[in-house]
């Protein structure tokens, strides 16, 4: 209860509070808080209901500014500790989701920009070995990885493989006759090259292969007959 002297108001209790003139305490909005009839707004990272004699801090995960009623909820890629006046931004390579009092570090295979809600898995062709990357690295030129990759492998024989970019298979007339090459190779004289995973084929018997064959190429019944791996019809 409050005491009054001469029609004004002496003491209030806790939780309310008068202005000039009035002759009785009325209980304090919710955004501050009073002890012994003295108003005060609430600190960013407190809140306060009607009356309070207290404000009450944020819980983890959310924060407020002064005057609050109400704490709101950290957006995803955020955090905040108890009574935050703010939220934080995740570390760069974490993730954090809504309400989140701390971050989770992105997996290896996938990498995230400040303040992200997901781990991207690194594209084809590039890599993240360690947790919490921000970024994934090319991978060298005659490596090549598929999506979400922890490390590179070597091209494999009949793709080129030309560093931080997805392996390409070698189209016909081309190859790669060996593992961990960077580009593709006209097909030889001699061969052909159906743009298999397994580099040249020997031309047959009475067929061609110039350069750059795809399919051997028949020497027709008038010409002359030609031998296995010929480049034309002699």
């Amino acid at each position: 209860m409050s005491s009054c002297v001469s029609g004004h108001v002496s003491v209030c209790q806790d939780g309310t509070a008068s202005t000039p003139g009035q002759s009785s305490c009325s209980p304090n909005i919710g955004g501050t808080y009073s002890v012994g009839g003295v108003l005060r707004p609430c600190e960013p990272g407190t809140f306060s209901d009607e009356g309070a004699s207290v404000c009450t801090p944020c819980d983890a995960g959310t924060f407020s500014d002064s005057h609050a009623t109400q704490c709101t909820a950290c957006s995803p890629g955020e955090f905040s500790g108890e009574g935050a006046p703010v939220c934080d931004l995740c570390p760069i390579g974490h993730i954090s989701g809504p309400s989140a009092t701390s971050c989770t570090a992105c997996p290896s295979g996938t990498h995230v920009v400040e303040g992200g809600m997901l781990c991207t898995p690194c594209e084809p062709g590039h890599f993240s070995p360690t947790i919490g990357a921000d970024v994934c690295s090319s991978c060298a030129p005659g490596t090549t990885s598929e999506v979400g990759a922890q490390v590179c492998t070597v091209c494999p024989e009949g793709y080129a493989c030309a560093g931080g970019l997805p392996k390409e298979m070698c189209p016909a007339g081309t190859y790669a006759p060996e593992t961990g090459s960077t580009s593709c190779e006209e097909c030889p004289a001699g061969l052909f090259c159906p743009g298999s995973l397994h580099g040249g084929h020997t031309c047959f018997q009475n067929y061609y292969c110039p350069s750059g064959s795809s399919l051997p190429i028949p020497c027709g019944t008038e010409a002359p007959m030609s031998m296995p791996g010929s480049a034309s019809c002699s």
